[in-house]
């Protein structure tokens, strides 16, 4: 799993990927150093960079420093919040490209959390947010691999039929899947819609080869940043 983090400054942007294991029910911070004697904030706890790139512009008749650093890492932990060493005012902070939470202490340190969605229970002010989108999506998918082809395309044809002109939950469609498959698909449905991380894929068996990207990918993936404005 990846998370995208950008922080801009009024004098400066900064941009972070961090790569994390899959979701766990138990996150903690990660240490705001890494312990050394004579600098013990420098540096951070609960993941490790693999790259850093970092590019600045410079206006001299303004005397204005502008930048965007990238760093791609992944953590050693289950993190709910991280630290960054960051010299420059910082404006904005984004993981895996969604607006994160985050607070500057001291002259360096950028304490960031992530900001994060339950797709499955997103509340009114998220509906629209990419991870509904793109989690429901991966939830269709999964729910596929996992009931097989005959109950999948079952239910994508009785469901509409059952509440069509009325209103549906989740748990809804939870026990209508559960009750075409046959099978019980309450992991599943907490797995890929109530944990903010997004699980990782065990692989698909039976297959010669990865699906084909249909002709309109590219105009339905031009609309993503759209829900992000």
């Amino acid at each position: 799993m990846h998370y995208r983090v950008i922080a801009s400054g009024a004098l400066g942007t900064a941009s972070l990927l961090l790569a994390v294991p899959a979701f766990a029910a138990t996150c903690t911070p990660g240490a705001e150093g890494i312990g050394d004697p004579y600098h013990p904030a420098y540096g951070n706890g609960g993941y490790d960079v693999s790259h850093y790139d970092l590019r600045l512009k410079y206006q001299p008749a303004t005397d204005e420093l502008e930048g965007t650093a990238t760093l791609r890492a992944r953590t050693t932990q289950d993190l709910s919040r991280f630290d960054l060493d960051f010299l420059l005012d910082v404006s904005e902070v984004r993981v895996n490209g969604v607006e994160a939470a985050f607070a500057t202490v001291g002259e360096h340190e950028s304490v960031i959390t992530p900001w994060t969605v339950a797709p499955g229970d997103p509340g009114p002010e998220n509906q629209f947010d990419i991870a509904v989108y793109d989690r429901g999506a991966l939830a269709i998918q999964a729910l596929r691999d996992e009931t097989g082809d005959k109950a999948f395309f079952a239910v994508l044809k009785g469901w509409p039929r059952k509440h069509a002109y009325g209103n549906a939950s989740v748990a809804d469609f939870r026990r209508y899947t559960e009750e075409v498959s046959g099978k019980k698909l309450g992991a599943l449905f907490d797995t890929w819609l109530f944990e903010p991380a997004k699980p990782s894929v065990p692989t698909m068996t039976g297959r010669s080869s990865l699906p084909v990207r249909p002709s309109s990918w590219t105009q339905i993936e031009a609309t993503n940043g759209m829900h992000e404005r």
